[in-house]
């Protein structure tokens, strides 16, 4: 079980229930993190083979969770539709440069470039969703909602995780 769920877990025995959009905010904020140390990592290894293995099932597990918990409710609006699939479009934009930079050896300039187009993309796309999308989803989502949201998530965070 990796640190975030083991903490999510302390987090649960403390009942304290968070909206769907702070689960997501925390998770982004490690994916920053992750991003950061795979930048500083040194190539050939196995630091640099940890820290991309964890932030593909970091990646992956958010995606899938969040495009069910989050993005799914949000395409039962009409206003909020555009931004959800926009979203969901970048989540595979995501997959297909994690598997290009997989492909590439960690010492060579090929990876160090899809490493750089990879981190672009994530980042871009974790600003424009707590930018754009999260105040717009706030108001369309009831409170309550959200927090069941949060649950629901942080349960499919779970199944993902577990199963890697």
């Amino acid at each position: 079980m990796s640190k975030r769920y083991q903490g999510m877990l302390f987090t649960k025995q403390l009942d304290i229930a968070m909206s769907i959009t702070e689960e997501l905010k925390k998770d982004h904020d490690q994916q920053r993190d992750l991003l950061a140390q795979l930048a500083e990592s040194q190539p050939n290894t196995e630091e640099r083979a940890s820290l991309l293995k964890e932030l593909k099932l970091q990646l992956h597990a958010h995606a899938d969770a969040e495009e069910r918990s989050f993005y799914a409710p949000l395409m039962q609006h009409d206003e909020t539709q555009d931004e959800a699939r926009h979203s969901v479009h970048e989540h595979h934009e995501i997959e297909e440069c994690l598997e290009a930079l997989e492909k590439a050896e960690s010492d060579t300039t090929l990876w160090r470039s899809e490493f750089n187009k990879l981190k672009k993309l994530v980042l871009h796309h974790l600003e424009e969703e707590e930018r754009e999308v999260f105040p717009i989803a706030a108001e369309i989502i009831p409170e309550s909602k959200q927090e069941k949201l949060g649950e629901e998530y942080n349960e499919q965070m779970e199944e993902e995780t577990a199963s890697a």
